[in-house]
């Protein structure tokens, strides 16, 4: 799993190189897990390669990922509701979100902060719970959102002593990306620096950091 999730953040391999090494993924899971493990595993899977495909602008290939890894997070809380259950639940459900209608958006839009609230529930240092909740307010469609709301979510995840890389990542992304969006690009670009020191590959890292540095240069001018 590790390989194949640090080969999606690392935007090196295509997508459908990335393919390959899903396929794997699943086959050892289906071959050495059972149960609520392996739909965990699953749900983990189908999440992550969801995101390659989006990386790519594939939205169809990435909406069929993501609506797979929600039934497999389904059926993993169905089993046992532990925070991670939870957490994949609302990971999958918040990046399907945008790739489908305005409708679901309004029908399911607030189950994503009750399915991660759920998983902190039972494990407030979920950082990928945690990171739901503060994407909710950084990347939800204007007069929804609330990037100063989401930004000290954020700082709450910072604290979080364990936090994985992909974890890391996110959240510096993430703070730089909300950065960028305020035009405080100054701010933005150490925290952009930081997300590439965790995968120094990233293109959409590399990309905003190239627009903060734009966007910091002309305010100097």
């Amino acid at each position: 799993m590790l390989p194949f999730r640090n080969a999606v953040y690392e935007q090196v391999l295509t997508a459908d190189e990335i393919l390959l090494l899903y396929r794997e993924v699943i086959a050892a899971a289906q071959r050495d897990l059972s149960g609520v493990s392996m739909y965990r595993e699953l749900s983990r899977a189908a999440f992550f390669m969801g995101r390659a495909f989006e990386h790519e602008g594939r939205r169809q290939d990435a909406r069929t990922h993501y609506e797979e890894g929600l039934r497999f997070a389904e059926r993993a809380v169905a089993a046992s509701p532990c925070a991670d259950s939870w957490t994949l639940r609302a990971e999958n459900l918040a990046f399907l979100i945008p790739t489908r209608s305005w409708a679901f958006a309004v029908t399911n839009g607030l189950d994503v902060e009750r399915f991660a609230a759920a998983a902190l529930a039972l494990d407030p240092a979920m950082a990928a719970a945690q990171f739901v909740i503060a994407g909710r307010w950084i990347f939800a469609p204007r007069g929804f959102g609330n990037i100063p709301r989401g930004l000290r979510e954020i700082e709450a995840i910072l604290a979080n002593d364990r936090m994985g890389r992909d974890d890391r990542f996110n959240a510096y992304s993430v703070k730089g990306w909300a950065f960028v969006q305020q035009r405080r690009y100054a701010d933005a670009i150490p925290w952009l620096y930081k997300a590439l020191g965790v995968f120094p590959t990233n293109r959409g890292a590399r990309d905003l950091l190239a627009a903060a540095e734009a966007g910091a240069a002309g305010r100097r001018r």
